[in-house]
C-alpha cells in the first residue's frame, strides 16, 4: 500500500491527490441529491451544526463495531454482513455497487 501511494505521489507530482480523493469523502462538500442519508441530513440542517453531524455520522459505523461483535461473536459471518450493511447505509456517496455485496 505504501508503494502504491508513493508511486501515485511521484506520478502526480505531490500529495494533493490524497486531499482531493480522501478529503472529499471526509468533508462532504458536494451535496448533490443521492440515495444516502448524508444528503438528507445536511440539507435539513443549519450550517452551524454541520461539523457536529459530520463527526457523528462518520463515527457511527465505528461505534457500531463493538456492540455487533459482542452480540454476534458466535456468528461471525452474520456479524460481517451486518457491518457491511451499516457501512453501506452510513456511506456519504452510496452507489449501485454497494448493493452488489448482498
Amino acid at each position: 500500500l505504501g508503494g502504491l501511494i508513493g508511486t501515485s505521489s511521484l506520478l502526480e507530482g505531490g500529495s494533493e491527490w490524497m486531499v482531493k480523493t480522501y478529503g472529499f469523502i471526509l468533508t462532504i462538500e458536494d451535496l448533490t441529491p443521492n440515495l444516502g442519508l448524508y444528503w438528507y441530513f445536511f440539507i435539513e440542517l443549519f450550517d452551524f451544526f454541520r461539523p457536529f453531524f459530520l463527526v457523528f455520522l462518520l463515527a457511527q459505523p465505528l461505534v457500531m463495531v463493538f456492540p455487533l461483535v459482542i452480540r454476534l461473536h458466535h456468528r461471525p459471518l452474520f456479524c460481517c454482513v451486518a457491518m457491511l450493511l451499516a457501512l453501506t447505509i452510513f456511506k456519504p456517496y452510496p452507489s449501485v455497487a454497494d448493493a452488489a455485496l448482498y
